[in-house]
């Protein structure tokens, strides 16, 4: 109905009736900026009877502060009458009776008449969406404190568009300024070997509209490394389909060295646990070379017949001592956090050999173990896991003699093409309330003082880390099943044989050498000793027990076609050695053969990872050593012919 004073004509009944269907708030003013018609929505809006608004100055219904800057836009609209719709961001505040501000959208449109111009202005009340806004706004600043607080970032990638999208937190983790931030910015900080584990993460949860949770290396702006936890879930839209992918970033690196600590420690732990299995598996072939020794040097040795078996048990013993060192020095390294190609296979074997005596005599040990590709990861982490994983196996069975129960390990690939290593036992099973919290530090169902409940969520962290998972299934009275999921290393494995004389099977005769001169650096005189009866008969060999007197000999200018020189030395290292000698002599640097026991200290392994050095682990394997020096001094004397012909 038509709100309007005084005598009603035909065109304010046409006026009346357009109006009306307006469903908005509607008014008409005339040039002056004195209201000529209103709906009755407009009086439900702000509450004036029908006298207040007609014939009255628009300004009556506005705020007395926005009176003047709404005069100067009515005038400007006037002069220039171009429709306005809703929408197009034309927002001021209106008036109610009760002196309420209420804010509104306004859309304007204008028509010619006898009377003049007349502008209709329709308005709607976004009292609720400013609230909205202002809930949503203030909702923000209240994550982005909290997200700040708890130092977290957070990113969104969109699958439609490939775009990805930053927080000021993230932005400030990786070093950059916001207005320094590209679409790749977080990608492009990843650490190149990451790269493909994020991508992995990423495509398997958009597949399996899942989520993920991995931990990943950085390099800020500034160059430094550093390790971030981002977990992350897929955001589906109306279809069902994929359409987004967000997840939140925090910064672990202080987290990683302290759990690298207990890792560490955890990892000691256990090899104490089989320390007697360690002990048992190296006394026996050491009482085996004992007593074949005293055999063969006794006041009667045994004649030549007889000689050969005591030399061949001998050289069997010396080679499984020779593989418990090296299954040691696998468990007992403290690696850089690096992730390399592992022959899991490999890694499972060894761990067995560790816990061999805390397995059988608890349980009968079958496995299965299928060739797979090499994992991302590390040994000496993967080798905790399994261990761990192995003792608490054996532990649920008992003590009841070996055939009391059965610990079944295989290895394999599952539906996502990761490796996929089970260790599952008959022991005494777990209960649902047991399984739910199995992973939560501290939480253990061992007596007092028999473990610290971090074993687990040390191996599930380790897990995490390489970018795979551990799942488990248990019941009471049954048995448990630990599954170990991996993910697939990029590049070719390392194999025990990627270093010089890692095999334990014997090696093959190596060929007669043209003799050469060969000097031994190793402060070992019993070794240093072995080694030059071994090299003597084919070579002219000198021995040293102190890197400066060799050091002394090299810059005399003595000569020499191969250097055997241990790594690790009280009075100067091996490195010292080798890079005093190229200093001085750089001739000298491919005639240099590292032979170590073990590189445990952080200087040894950046040593090695600077350059291309061929390396003999202790115990030496001979015929490997000599095939090695026959391969570089051939290869030496080769160039050098080449180096005299003419050109």
């Amino acid at each position: 109905m038509l709100v309007r004073s005084g005598a009603v004509t035909p065109t304010d009944e046409l006026v009346a009736a357009l109006l009306a269907l307006c469903p908005d708030p509607t008014l008409v003013v005339d040039h002056r900026g004195v209201v000529r018609y209103a709906n009755q929505a407009m009086v439900a809006l702000l509450g004036h009877p029908v006298d207040d608004l007609v014939d009255r100055p628009l300004d009556a219904l506005l705020p007395p502060a926005t009176r003047a800057r709404h005069d100067e836009h009515l005038r400007r609209y006037f002069a220039d009458p171009r429709p306005q719709p809703m929408g197009s961001g034309l927002e001021l505040e209106a008036m109610h009776r009760d002196g309420r501000a209420i804010p509104v959208e306004i859309s304007l449109g204008s028509v010619a008449t006898a009377d003049g111009l007349l502008v209709a202005a329709a308005l709607r009340d976004i009292s609720a969406r400013r609230a909205a806004h202002r809930e949503l706004t203030e909702a923000n600043e209240r994550l982005g404190a909290a997200l700040g607080l708890a130092q977290m970032g957070v990113w969104e990638l969109d699958l439609t568009t490939d775009r990805r999208v930053y927080s000021p937190q993230l932005l400030a983790m990786l070093g950059m300024q916001e207005s320094h931030a590209d679409s790749d910015a977080f990608f492009s900080s990843l650490h190149p070997d990451d790269r493909p584990l994020v991508a992995a993460a990423t495509e398997r949860a958009v597949r399996e509209r899942g989520s993920y949770q991995i931990t990943v290396r950085v390099r800020r702006a500034d160059g430094e490394l550093r390790w971030l936890e981002t977990s992350a879930r897929v955001v589906c839209g109306d279809d069902g389909a994929p359409a987004r992918v967000q997840g939140v970033v925090r910064d672990v690196t202080e987290r990683r060295e302290v759990e690298a600590q207990l890792a560490t420690a955890d990892r000691m732990a256990s090899l104490g646990l089989v320390a007697a299995s360690v002990a048992h598996e190296i006394n026996n072939p050491l009482a085996a070379i004992v007593g074949n020794v005293d055999l063969l040097t006794a006041g009667r040795p045994p004649d030549g017949a007889a000689r050969e078996p005591a030399l061949a048990d001998i050289r069997e013993a010396a080679a499984r001592i020779r593989a418990i060192a090296r299954d040691l020095r696998m468990f007992s390294r403290v690696e850089r956090e690096e992730r390399v190609p592992v022959d899991v296979v490999s890694v499972l074997e060894s761990t067995l050999r560790m816990a061999r005596a805390e397995l059988r005599h608890r349980a009968t040990v079958e496995c299965e173990l299928a060739p797979v590709p090499p994992v991302s990861g590390s040994e000496s982490r993967l080798g905790q896991v399994f261990l761990n994983l192995l003792v608490n196996a054996a532990q649920s069975i008992g003590d009841g003699g070996g055939e009391a129960g059965t610990i079944r390990v295989s290895t394999g690939l599952d539906a996502g093409r990761r490796v996929v290593v089970t260790i599952a036992d008959t022991g005494s099973g777990m209960a649902p309330e047991t399984v739910a919290r199995l992973f939560t530090p501290f939480f253990t169902t061992k007596p007092a003082g028999e473990g610290t409940g971090l074993g687990l969520t040390i191996c599930r962290r380790i897990v995490l880390a390489l970018g795979g998972d551990i799942t488990v299934t248990s019941e009471l009275g049954v048995g448990s099943e630990f599954r170990v999921h991996l993910p697939i290393a990029a590049g070719p494995s390392i194999t025990a044989g990627a270093v010089a004389g890692a095999g334990t099977a014997p090696s093959p005769i190596a060929p007669r050498a043209p003799r050469a001169r060969i000097l031994i650096i190793d402060d070992e005189p019993i070794l240093t000793r072995t080694l030059t009866r071994a090299l003597a008969a084919d070579h002219d060999v000198v021995a040293h027990n102190h890197g400066h007197a060799a050091l002394e000999l090299l810059a005399q200018g003595a000569e020499f076609d191969v250097i055997l020189c241990d790594l690790m030395m009280p009075d100067l290292s091996g490195m010292a050695v080798y890079t005093s000698a190229i200093e001085a002599r750089p001739e000298l640097a491919s005639r240099f053969v590292f032979m170590t026991g073990g590189v445990f200290a952080e200087s040894a392994r950046t040593f090695l990872a600077s350059g291309p050095f061929t390396v003999l682990e202790k115990p030496i394997d001979l015929p490997a050593m000599r095939t090695l020096i026959t391969a570089r001094v051939d290869r030496a004397r080769s160039t050098l012919a080449f180096a005299g012909e003419p050109g």
